[in-house]
């Protein structure tokens, strides 16, 4: 078993791997009352240009199919509904798909045992029937429709239709409702089949437990047992443009006030990637956080209701969305270009995000839940779990630092501007 030391945090981590390669991440907590138990899958819905197990040619499924699969999973053969057993046990359960993983989890105060059992059965076997699938298409479809009534999800798909020329990114999870249509059971068979495999898997256990006791029910769990994983899988490589698609669109939505929504398309540069995001966030923090400068006179202006922002990877690219409510988007637009071109930042600014980071990443190991989701998402994002972390956030460099800033192109853009229906 491999110990990782989490540096200047006073928490490890233990990391073990079955004898068919499912890697389990243990975090235990002897102090805390309750527990989290997830299983992920290297699976989202951006994988739909892949090989098969065993097969030779790349095959496109249907968009929406992991989501799809998501759904399935949750019908046992023995017809005992997840949702009912998690509430008799007095657990939380439930799944998520996103672009590039989706994840199941239970959670809880007791029935540890019970419940990771049972979050092993319920991922390691599937029960796919047509009629069974039909009957889960309308469900879906019906999910579909509601969301298309919901404003930030129209606005972000919008968004996302602007800043995209191929990426799997500007479609929707659940994809659409003719996609949704055409899936097949040899389709959610063979995505099951590639990507429910335990080398394409790992786990992340969080809060009080006893970690001999948990490795026995993983290791002595028949169905995992059953697996034989060595399979790699072979995504389609993704050809999208470092320019955005389109730069500048109006539409009109039943909202109150005008929203802007303003995201930058830049490329990764050769630093690890933990570093670099560290320093995207700490740039926007700096220029238009919310004890920024900019927020500050901008309110006081009265030319500003609300401000937000955040990332998303896209492969070798990263977006920057900023989301703003204003009556002035005009003035809001020209004054965000020239924020964010102003590229002059002071040594004193960085040093004291590094602070701020540094005490958000000590307070985090306070919460097994969001330790869980950190772990998650290092090894999505890198495929490890960062040891180092307060030491790479202390080597943030004022020189490193502003020769990043000084090559991004904010100027590849794209702006979308969503007013009142009533105008």
């Amino acid at each position: 078993m491999k110990e990782i030391k989490l540096k200047g945090l006073n928490q490890t981590i233990y990391k073990e791997k079955t004898k068919n390669n499912l890697d389990i991440y243990m975090i235990p907590y002897d102090n805390k009352e309750g527990f989290t138990v997830n299983i992920i899958t290297k699976y989202g819905s951006n994988n739909i240009n892949f090989i098969p197990k065993n097969k030779k040619e790349f095959k496109t499924f249907p968009l929406g199919i992991a989501h799809f699969l998501e759904h399935k999973l949750f019908e046992q053969k023995d017809g005992i509904d997840p949702f009912m057993f998690a509430a008799e046990k007095g657990l939380d359960c439930n799944a998520f798909t996103s672009n590039v993983i989706t994840s199941y989890y239970l959670s809880g105060t007791n029935h540890f045992d019970e419940a990771l059992e049972y979050l092993l059965n319920l991922v390691y076997e599937i029960n796919l029937t047509d009629e069974n699938i039909e009957k889960e298409k309308g469900i879906i479809i019906e999910e579909l429709k509601m969301y298309m009534d919901n404003i930030d999800f129209k606005i972000d798909l919008a968004m996302k239709s602007m800043l995209y020329h191929n990426h799997p990114n500007k479609d929707d999870v659940g994809g659409t409702i003719e996609s949704v249509k055409s899936i097949t059971k040899e389709d959610l068979l063979e995505c099951y089949e590639s990507f429910y495999e335990p080398s394409n898997m790992f786990m992340v256990i969080s809060g009080n437990f006893n970690i001999d006791n948990t490795l026995k029910i993983i290791n002595d769990n028949k169905l995992l047992k059953e697996k034989n994983s060595s399979f790699e899988i072979s995504n389609q490589i993704i050809n999208e443009p470092l320019k955005v698609k389109e730069e500048y669109k109006e539409i009109f939505e039943n909202i109150t006030n005008n929203k802007l929504c303003y995201a930058v398309k830049i490329p990764y540069v050769n630093i690890d990637k933990f570093v670099f995001r560290s320093y995207i966030k700490n740039y926007l923090s700096i220029k238009i956080g919310n004890i920024s400068e900019f927020q500050y006179r901008l309110k006081k202006e009265q030319k500003l209701n609300f401000l937000g922002y955040d990332i998303e990877d896209a492969d070798d690219k990263l977006i920057i969305y900023i989301f703003v409510e204003t009556d002035d988007y005009k003035y809001l637009i020209n004054e965000l270009d020239k924020e964010l071109s102003n590229k002059i930042i002071l040594k004193e600014d960085l040093e004291r995000q590094k602070k701020v980071q540094i005490a958000k990443e000590v307070s985090k190991t306070d919460y097994f839940n969001i330790m869980a989701n950190l772990v998650v998402s290092d090894v999505i994002l890198s495929n490890k779990v960062y040891e180092n972390r307060i030491d790479l956030i202390r080597g943030l460099n004022i020189e490193e630092f502003s020769s990043i800033i000084e090559s991004i192109d904010f100027t590849n853009k794209s702006v979308l501007v969503v007013k009142p229906k009533n105008n």
